[in-house]
């Protein structure tokens, strides 16, 4: 998840200017604040989002002062499924280019990542991978 949150632009503010501590979980993931915090604005306050639209995707988003900060998802497709096939599933990211390892793929607008080694109980025989844009605004 924290590869993708590398792509998205943050206006990151020091701590003294920050009334919130960053989250310590998104969409149930432990995520490290200190590993958070540099896409994290000043403000006062902060609230997590979350969302479920499909049993395979789940969405997150950080709002800092009723303005959104970060923006991810998380997706479980099935082993097997070409990687570019869960690129072109994502709009950000339909003509995205292929990195070397063929596990990471990005645009100018957005990026998606496989996330090595992540299973879950009610998703046997899935993987992951996270989206999000390059630009919260």
């Amino acid at each position: 998840m924290l590869a993708v949150l590398g792509t998205i632009a943050g206006c990151s503010g020091s701590d003294a200017e920050r009334g919130y501590a960053a989250p310590k979980y998104l969409c149930g993931v432990p995520v490290a604040p200190d590993l958070l915090s540099p896409f994290l604005p000043a403000g006062k306050t902060v609230k997590v989002r979350e969302s479920r639209p499909v049993p395979s995707s789940e969405m997150f988003r950080v709002d800092v002062d009723g303005t959104r900060a970060v923006m991810a998802e998380l997706h479980w497709w099935e082993e097997g499924v070409d990687v570019s096939t869960v690129v072109t599933a994502n709009p950000e990211t339909e003509k995205a280019a292929r990195s070397v390892d063929d596990n990471f793929f990005y645009t100018a607008t957005g990026a998606v990542k496989l996330a090595q080694g992540c299973k879950k109980s009610d998703h046997v025989r899935h993987l992951l991978y996270t989206a999000g844009p390059s630009q919260a605004g």
